[in-house]
Parts: structure tokens; sequence; C-alpha cells
């Protein structure tokens, strides 16, 4: 019995130890190659995705520089709008002055005219009236003399010498 015993024992630790053997030469050849690999292609991609990580940052930070370029643009592009407008509206302003002086010049020299029309004609109608009154204190002075024609028609051409 004891040998019996001894030898199944034996028996059962070479089973055992044969198992562990075929277990891991299996584990060995097939299972540590699969993970191995897998490892490898964990790391690989892991490699790809910082590359990738780092490739994102630096679009991330050229988009923000570009961004950040675009709003200096679009600030002096304000700025310039801004002076351009100021620039048109002083230019307006000094366009409306220059018409309102030049309206306010037109309506001196018209009133000008007009005063001159008027006076003009008010000095011709004074002129015929004085003429018309002259020639007749004259005639009545000068009822029947021929000298008295002669100094009326001097009197008359002198007159209208000085109108014309």
């Amino acid at each position: 019995m004891t040998y019996h015993y001894l030898v199944d024992n034996v028996f059962h630790v070479m089973n055992a130890g044969m198992l562990v053997g075929v277990g891991y030469f299996l584990l060995k050849k097939y299972l540590v190659k699969t993970l191995h690999q897998e490892m490898v292609a964990q790391e690989l991609m892991r490699s790809l995705l910082y590359r990738k990580r780092d490739m994102l940052y630096k679009q991330q930070n050229d988009f923000i520089v570009g961004c950040q370029r675009q709003d200096e643009l679009c600030c002096d592009f304000t700025h310039k709008i801004e002076l351009w407008r100021k620039d048109v509206q002083q230019k307006a302003l000094q366009s409306d002055k220059m018409q309102e002086k030049i309206r306010a010049d037109l309506a001196q020299r018209e009133e000008r005219r007009q005063r001159e029309r008027t006076a003009s004609v008010v000095r011709a109608i004074i002129v015929r009236e004085s003429i018309k009154r002259v020639q007749q204190n004259l005639q009545e002075s000068f009822v029947y003399s021929e000298q008295a024609n002669v100094y009326t028609k001097s009197v008359i051409s002198h007159m209208r010498k000085d109108l014309i």
C-alpha cells in the first residue's frame, strides 16, 4: 500500500507537473505571443495617439494664433473704418459749410442786385419826374422865349447823359 500509494502520488505529481508544463508551454507559445502582440499594438496605438494629441495641440495653438491675428486685423480694420467715417463726416461738414457760404454769398449778391435794380428804377423815375417838373417850370418861366427852349433842351440832354 505504501508502494502503491507512493507510485500513485508520484504519478499524480508527474501528471500535475505535465499539466503545468503543457499549460506553461501553451501559455508561452500562444498566449504570451498574443499578449505580447497586443501589448506592442497598444504601445504603437499609444504612441500614435500621443503624436495625434501633439498634432492636435499644435493645430489648436495655430488656430488660437490665427484667431488672435484675425482679431487684431479686425480691430485695425475697425479703427480704419472709424477714421474713414470721421474723415467723411468732416468733409461732409466742410462741404455743407461751403455750400451754406455759397448760398449766403449768392443771396447777398441777389439782394445787392435787387437793391441796385430798385435804385436804378427809382433813379429813372426821379429823373423822369424831375425832367417833367423842370421842363414845366422852365416853360412857365420862359413862356415865349427862344432862349428858354434852348436852355430846356440842353438841361434835358445833360440829364439824359447822366442817366446813360
